[in-house]
């Protein structure tokens, strides 16, 4: 007998927004330097872990960052963009609002310090999610066990009772594994579907 669903928790990044937030900021960046996109990522992923799971401070991973492509750059120059491109959608903010209403609604987004400041005062989060679930603060991140556990254990509820969306079908066949629902998200429109079927109320 398949439990109650208690909470949903959501992912960010490509999930919340629209579209990826490194690839969005590795795109600007490559239109106003003519670095190869490519290169930008490659530059991106060397300091990526120690930054995301909070053992980096910013202005050291942009510093390296900068140095890495040559560009004469400030860290904020690079912290600006990247806020722009961690946008959120609007209709996918709206969407967990409403099923606050029937649910705990959760954030569990591995990302940075200068993003996640910016985006929870940016979006007052406390109003969207009853609990919000960083990476860089935990030093864990999916599609790791721990963070799902983390999650699971602020909640109050078993691995069974809650929905879990997110981008990257990685982290959804970890979710899966821990006995977690988990729906790949492909759009906010074919997800409101999915929770509907599922019965999950405030989804339509």
């Amino acid at each position: 007998m398949s439990k109650e669903i208690k909470a949903i928790i959501f992912d960010w990044g490509g999930t919340c927004t629209k579209g990826d937030i490194a690839k969005k900021f590795s795109k600007s960046l490559s239109v106003i330097t003519g670095i190869p996109q490519a290169k930008i990522e490659k530059a991106f992923e060397i300091n990526n872990k120690s930054y995301i799971l909070g053992k980096m401070k910013g202005k050291d991973f942009w510093k390296a960052f900068a140095n890495d492509l040559g560009i004469s750059k400030p860290p904020e120059f690079f912290i600006e963009m990247f806020r722009e491109a961690g946008r959120a959608d609007p209709k996918m903010i709206k969407l967990a609002k409403s099923v606050k209403r029937s649910y705990k609604t959760t954030l569990l987004s591995d990302n940075y310090k200068e993003l996640a400041d910016w985006i929870s005062a940016e979006y007052k989060l406390r109003d969207v999610f009853n609990v919000i679930i960083f990476s860089n603060k935990e030093g864990a991140k999916k599609p790791g066990k721990r963070i799902f556990k983390i999650a699971l254990v602020r909640l109050g509820i078993q691995a069974g009772e809650a929905v879990f969306i997110d981008d990257k079908e990685r982290n959804v066949k970890a979710a899966k594994e821990l006995g977690i629902k988990a729906i790949l998200f492909k759009g906010d429109e074919k997800l409101k579907c999915t929770l509907s079927e599922m019965g999950i109320r405030g989804s339509k």
